[in-house]
């Protein structure tokens, strides 16, 4: 019986495994000068792009909108000096911080427990460990528009349910104690079995127009086609990597 269903799950996990290899083998072999993927792209106030990797280095690429080309990258913080895998990167409104997470492997830090919360000083290079981390998961951080707070979320509760966190950010960089979004009810994340994911800090409540959305949702889609000489990834919007475009003969 035990030996039955062993070989049903062996025989339903195998091609799983084969197809992912597959894939990742033809990907490689068809396209060679990519050797890695670009994710989680950011634009900055000043037309700077930061793009996070996924276990590589994260870096700033200059975007010439009006020309619609790409610079070349600088390396902000690369993954051997992090220690680990760089993503869910978020820059300070003043251009000056750089938070985000930390972990062994991939992305997906939600689902990681070893996913921590770090900073960086874009002007001195220092980075560091925030103390109001856990030992259980740190992620999806956003800041305020003044830059004296921020949230994210955290399992630190009970290991399962994603709750936002709030942290204030002094002018010195300091971190205070995080707090949980305080609820007229003490005991309502007691019962409440939903996740926080992703919180964004906006300063006036989303009001849609109903009319307008409809009329857009009701439209009949089209195709999209990118444009080559922008040389830019079509899944993360990143520069791809051997085909940055020099931007040293614009003038």
């Amino acid at each position: 019986m035990f030996a039955a269903t062993a070989a049903r799950r062996l025989a339903t996990v195998l091609p799983i495994i084969f197809f992912t290899i597959l894939f990742f083998v033809l990907f490689f072999l068809i396209n060679p000068a990519r050797t890695c993927f670009l994710q989680q792209p950011l634009f900055l106030l000043d037309t700077r792009f930061f793009s996070g990797f996924a276990g590589l280095p994260g870096g700033l690429c200059e975007y010439l909108a009006k020309h619609n080309v790409w610079g070349s990258v600088d390396t902000v913080l690369s993954h051997e000096n992090a220690g680990g895998s760089i993503s869910w990167p978020r820059i300070s409104p003043d251009g000056r911080f750089l938070l985000f997470c930390l972990s062994d492997y991939g992305y997906f830090t939600i689902h990681n427990p070893l996913s921590d919360l770090h900073i960086l000083d874009l002007k001195t290079g220092s980075r560091r460990l925030l103390d109001i981390n856990s030992n259980r998961v740190e992620s999806y951080h956003s800041w305020s528009s003044n830059g004296r707070w921020f949230v994210f979320s955290s399992k630190r509760r009970d290991g399962l349910l994603a709750r936002p966190y709030f942290a204030c950010f002094d002018r010195c960089g300091g971190v205070h104690k995080a707090f949980l979004l305080p609820q007229k009810d003490p005991s309502f994340y007691d019962t409440f079995l939903k996740n926080y994911n992703i919180p964004e800090l906006i300063t006036a409540p989303w009001r849609p127009a109903w009319r307008d959305l409809y009329r857009i949702v009701r439209r009949e889609a089209r195709g999209v086609r990118f444009d080559e000489a922008a040389a830019a990834d079509a899944l993360s919007g990143a520069s791809v990597k051997g085909a940055l475009i020099d931007t040293s003969t614009i003038h």
